[in-house]
């Protein structure tokens, strides 16, 4: 059996995690729990929220420094397509990939490099449910209540430098410091508030805000600093109170300016991923854990020594086969995990052997956004010859 699972990160549908912490996997630079837009109270209550507000559960959004995106959401609006945005501080916005949910409102996307390597941007992330011009939902810096029995993802955002900013466009008016970069991260559980800069000016205390698009004093989250000789610095302080749900940029100011925002950056190219492949068996020699004589699937009994079938991430498809029937052509089908065999899907690619039954192709079945579970099925004049399978010696 072979999955079109495509996805690049163990993410979070496990929400119950303080931060992105498995080793070998793309750091998350940006990182937040989505609540309701009307729950955001700090430092104020938003003006974009939707006139018809859908319920949430719990939620979260993510994008690491590999520019993966991960939205998960549960209980969200039954049977809705929500599109995800990127709001910068300066009111633009980038549009990102649409997320499904289902009958219980539960859903989930993984898009592999939704940004470019290089690109740096200061906001946070809304989603919209589409054809809706308010937002649902925003991703938050949430401390629990006292006593709470759950735990949210952590607030996580990454500092650039103002003027490092280029997604979706550079920003104007920024502060001269120098700034290699640093994080500031909030800890859902107790409010505590850890913030670093690299690289920023030498001997200088920044402050540290959250600020609202909606305008109004800031949400102060304290002070970093004063930097060391290599302009490095960190801090950690009790300094969000429970029960705060807020919504908005980090902001690090100093002598009046604006000197970095929080956000993310895409500072690391993504490896490559690897395809998924499975080998071919015959339909006739299926065993385990039971043959297919008495399935709707009509066994060929042509011949086979070997054969593959490896989609790639992109997904191209190529379909291999040794010691087949000489000069014949296959169809490739796909057969869906639930299916019988009558609801199979022509992927449109087929092959022609030589003499030796020897034959090879290739094409794409699969665009950005499919995922699937099940077999790919060569047939011969409609008959089952080979699927993807296993085939213990």
């Amino acid at each position: 059996m072979i999955s079109l699972r495509k996805r690049w990160i163990v993410a979070a549908l496990a929400l119950d995690v303080a931060a992105w912490m498995l080793p070998g996997l793309a750091r998350a630079d940006m990182a937040g729990t989505l609540v309701e837009c009307r729950q955001v109270t700090q430092p104020a209550t938003l003006t974009t929220c939707a006139s018809s507000q859908d319920p949430l559960t719990r939620g979260n959004a993510v994008i690491d420094n590999e520019g993966n995106l991960d939205v998960v959401l549960v209980g969200a609006g039954a049977a809705q397509i929500y599109t995800a945005f990127f709001h910068s501080i300066d009111g633009n916005e980038v549009q990102l990939a649409n997320l499904n949910t289902g009958p219980n409102g539960n859903g989930s996307k993984s898009k592999y490099t939704e940004f470019g390597f290089g690109k740096r941007g200061a906001g946070y992330i809304v989603l919209r449910r589409m054809g809706d011009t308010g937002d649902q939902y925003v991703t938050s810096l949430f401390v629990e209540s006292p006593g709470s029995n759950t735990t949210r993802a952590s607030f996580h955002v990454q500092l650039n430098g103002c003027g490092e900013v280029n997604d979706p466009a550079a920003l104007s008016g920024c502060g001269s410091d120098a700034f290699k970069g640093g994080f500031v991260d909030v800890r859902s559980d107790t409010g505590d508030v850890t913030v670093q800069v690299k690289g920023a000016e030498v001997g200088a205390t920044y402050d540290v805000e959250l600020r609202s698009p909606a305008g109004g004093s800031p949400l102060s989250l304290g002070t970093v600093g004063p930097t060391d000789s290599k302009g490095d610095a960190q801090s950690t302080s009790s300094t969000v109170p429970m029960s705060t749900i807020a919504a908005g940029t980090i902001v690090l100011s100093r002598n009046s300016a604006d000197q970095a925002y929080g956000g993310f950056g895409v500072t690391q190219r993504p490896p490559k991923r690897p395809a998924t492949g499975a080998g071919l068996v015959r339909c006739i020699d299926v065993n385990f854990p039971a043959t297919l004589s008495d399935s709707n699937a009509v066994c060929g009994t042509d011949p086979l020594t070997s054969g593959s079938a490896t989609l790639s991430q992109g997904g191209k498809l190529t379909v291999s086969v040794i010691g087949a029937a000489p000069s014949t052509t296959y169809e490739v089908f796909f057969r869906p995990i639930d299916s019988d065999g009558t609801s199979d899907s022509d992927t449109s690619l087929a092959l022609t052997t030589g003499s030796s039954g020897n034959g090879r192709a290739s094409g794409t079945v699969a665009t950005s956004g499919d995922i699937g579970a099940g077999n790919f099925v060569v047939k011969n004049d409609g008959s089952d010859e080979f699927l993807t399978g296993f085939s213990i010696k």
